[in-house]
Parts: structure tokens; sequence; C-alpha cells
């Protein structure tokens, strides 16, 4: 649970280890290395741009493994695999945690945990600056994943129920999918949206278990949903 992170740049794997320690990888144990332990603070998500990683990095006091935060200061890094050329860039003016972290064209979008906002760095900019992209009306919405899939943005947002939303470069918003289901394990792969969910079944004549099962499900840039695999994972007997 301590590695986290995992982004492909080029040829290498960068992930961090134990909150704020960058890593580096070929795929090799032997130039498998530690590039840079960030003192500042925790590594909470990253990209890859341009043939670098650009990470936030969420600065804290008292120490790192406290759970007391007082300062909320979030910071983007950018590293070249070397100590020397992984650096800060940018302070943002913070909301939380940074929860995603997407590379789009020339611009990083992200979103803060508890937000309603998806905010944006034009890495053509000089100086950087943060700006926000798309804001909803409603504050009680809330973004729980972001991803770029064929050159455009998706968002998974929550309220009562999840809803899938595609937006267009001019930050204009098509609502494409209601999901009136809890899911987790929410990954990318193969233009297709992967994640987890249960199913519970209750007892009958013929059979008095309560049974729950794990299902694993794709979703495709439409909304259409397929059922990949089922496991029966708990059955629960009258006592």
């Amino acid at each position: 649970d301590d590695v986290r992170n995992l982004t492909v740049v080029g040829e290498k794997l960068f992930f961090s280890a134990y909150g704020n320690a960058l890593w580096v990888s070929d795929g090799t144990g032997e130039d498998t290395h530690l590039v840079k332990t960030i003192d500042a603070g925790e590594i909470e998500a990253a990209t890859a741009y341009h043939d670098k990683l650009y990470f936030m990095v969420r600065k804290s006091s008292p120490p790192l493994r406290s759970r007391i935060e007082i300062a909320r200061e979030v910071v983007l890094w950018e590293s070249d695999a070397t100590a020397e050329g992984t650096k800060p860039l940018l302070t943002l003016d913070a909301e939380g945690s940074v929860r995603r972290l997407r590379t789009w064209g020339d611009r990083l979008f992200f979103t803060y945990n508890n937000s309603a906002l998806i905010e944006y760095i034009d890495m053509r900019e000089e100086p950087l600056e943060e700006r926000t992209f798309y804001g909803f009306s409603d504050n009680r919405m809330r973004i729980r994943e972001l991803e770029v899939v064929n050159d455009e943005l998706y968002a998974i947002t929550i309220k009562i129920g999840s809803e899938l939303v595609r937006f267009s470069d001019d930050g204009r918003r098509q609502e494409i999918k209601n999901i009136n289901f809890d899911f987790s394990n929410f990954q990318l792969f193969d233009n297709h949206f992967i994640f987890s969910t249960f199913r519970f079944e209750e007892p009958t004549d013929d059979d008095i278990a309560s049974k729950e099962y794990l299902q694993l499900q794709k979703m495709d840039m439409e909304g259409d949903i397929e059922l990949i695999k089922e496991t029966l994972c708990t059955m629960r007997y009258p006592t």
C-alpha cells in the first residue's frame, strides 16, 4: 500500500514509496533506484508530459507521518529522473489534497478532494498559473475520477449517484451516463473504465444463505457497461 503513483514516462516507470520517496525503474532490478526524497511533504498525484514526470506534493507540518495537518500547501514538481532535475515549479492555491492529475495536450488537469472544480495549468505559459477549467454550479457535486481518453476529458462525478461526463476543449459539458451503483478500484485500460462492484443476492426458499458477489466490470466512453467476471466472495447463513 506504500507504493503509489505508478506513471510511465517514455521507457521509464516512476513511482512513489512511503509517501515522499520518488523512485524510477527501467524494468530491471539493476536500474531501479531512488531519485529523490521529497522532504517537503507527500507525493499525491503524477502524470507524464514531454518526457518528464510532473507530480503534486502536499506540504504538511508537523512531520509527514503525523495525522494532524496544519499546512495545506500543494506544490507542482517536475523530474527528469535525476536528483538535480527534480524540483518544485508552482505553489497552488490548494483546497485540499489533489485527487487526480492528468495530461491533456499542453495542459495538466487536476481536482482536489471534495471539490466541484476542475483546475488546470497550461505548461506553455510563463509564469505557470493555476486556472479553473470547469466548476459545477451545485457545490454538493464532487469529482471522483478524471481521465483523458482519445483526446477528450472525462470525469466521474458524484452527489447522490454517480455520472459519467465528457468535456470538450472549450469547457462544454456532455452528460453521458448515470451510474446508480457504488464502485471502487477504478482504472483506465484499453479505452475502457475498469472497476469493481458488489452484487447482493437475498436468500430463497431453496437456499437459505444470502450471497455477496464481487463483480469486475468495464464501461466504454459512451457509458455502456459490460460484466467481465463475477465471483462469489461471501455467504451468510441465518443464526
